[in-house]
């Protein structure tokens, strides 16, 4: 069984091997022939190798287009690629840009800020502290911020907070590195202030949302709608001359103060040591 199937073998692939070994010789001897005619005769050459041009040219047109076809796809191909690849690179260096312009939008306004807070009145011979702002407590029940800077920094409780607008509150607790203020808008607040023009005196209190109102101010005080309120000084907490707010209305019996300070839009405070010693605990 063996032997018969080697014998099979031998008959289907020995004509093959022996095939192939005749065309190649048989090409190889052509091509020889071919180049010494050429070399002898070579225009009758020339003429004859027209001629074989020109009958194959419609296989070699023929075979050439899937050829043509591939390199322009493998063309295409790496152009996308390209095109892909420069895309993704100009979209991460747009996001860079992107990240610059935001970081320089912040460095401008805190800039900004820090520059406004020169422009606020001096008080001379009084210590202050620049600090930031890193948290906001804004409830029903407490109306409170977070800043940096706290028992290591100088800070103490009552110190008065203010921006480069006006009066935004005073320290009511004291850390380590961060101290929390008391907003003016806070139920707990209560701030001697005068009317600037007509020096009439009341307190200003807050109820826990944006505004904050006048009480026990003269039953017959005029009070013009957008009149400025100050602090007076009296009680000992805040000192003399603070903007607070202006006067927004007049509603069944109270006086309505529009703060001059929203904390919300607030990044850099000043906190100032007055050397008061007034402060009670709300």
């Amino acid at each position: 069984m063996r032997k018969s199937i080697d014998f099979l073998y031998r008959v289907a692939i020995l004509p093959r091997i022996y095939f192939n070994r005749f065309s190649f010789l048989t090409f190889f001897s052509m091509s020889i022939v071919l180049l010494f005619v050429g070399r002898i005769y070579p225009s009758s050459f020339s003429d004859v190798k027209f001629l074989l041009y020109e009958s194959l040219s419609p296989v070699l047109s023929f075979a050439s287009g899937p050829v043509s076809t591939f390199h322009t796809a493998m063309d295409n191909i790496s152009l996308h690629l390209n095109v892909v690849k420069e895309n993704e690179f100009l979209m991460e260096e747009n996001l860079i840009l992107k990240r610059w312009k935001e970081t320089a939008a912040t460095l401008q306004h805190e800039n900004k800020e820090l520059r406004s807070l020169l422009h606020f009145p001096q008080v001379k011979n009084k210590v202050f502290t620049t600090s930031r702002i890193i948290a906001i407590s804004s409830g029903p029940f407490y109306q409170g911020a977070l800043i940096e800077g706290g028992i290591d920094q100088g800070l103490v409780k009552g110190n008065v907070v203010v921006s480069s607008q006006g009066l935004l509150g005073r320290i009511d607790k004291v850390g380590k590195n961060f101290s929390s203020v008391l907003l003016v808008t806070d139920l707990n607040s209560k701030i001697p202030v005068v009317i600037k023009s007509s020096k009439i005196k009341a307190i200003l209190a807050g109820d826990n949302s944006e505004k904050t109102y006048l009480f026990y101010a003269p039953q017959n005080a005029q009070i013009k709608v957008g009149e400025e309120i100050i602090t007076s000084g009296h009680g000992g907490v805040f000192p003399h001359g603070i903007p607070v707010g202006k006067v927004s209305g007049f509603y069944d019996g109270i006086y309505h103060i529009i703060p001059h300070v929203r904390v919300e839009d607030v990044g850099f405070v000043r906190v100032v040591d007055y050397g008061l010693n007034g402060v009670i605990d709300p």
